[in-house]
């Protein structure tokens, strides 16, 4: 195979690991869904780790606070109440698209969780 061949491959897989990531899907329900390989699309996940970690925005992290500590008063923005339980506190002042970020995030936990 040529170069040429081989960098469309890893533009087509590097394309359909983004498409994946955005989805929210499971890679089971994606790779079904488009007619994949799931040890192909870990084979190939693994092979372009590096590329992808480049193109993430920055991840959001959360430091929890201990138990009956609130935030300071004038802060709290709303509460986002999760179905497993867990609360998040946003503040006033948060970012639109950091809260984007934080909801996928979200979803996450509540699967691993349920």
């Amino acid at each position: 195979m040529g170069r040429g061949a081989r960098g469309e491959r890893r533009r087509y897989w590097r394309e359909l690991l983004t498409q994946q990531r955005r989805s929210g899907m499971s890679v089971a329900a994606f790779c079904r869904r488009h007619d994949l390989s799931a040890a192909s699309f870990y084979g190939w996940r693994q092979r372009l780790a590096d590329e992808l970690r480049q193109d993430e925005p920055a991840q959001v992290s959360f430091v929890p606070l201990p138990i009956g500590q609130a935030m300071p008063a004038g802060a709290a923005g709303f509460v986002l109440e999760l179905p497993n339980g867990v609360q998040v506190t946003v503040p006033r002042d948060f970012d639109e698209a950091a809260l984007a970020r934080l909801l996928p995030l979200a979803r996450a936990v509540e699967a691993r969780d349920a």
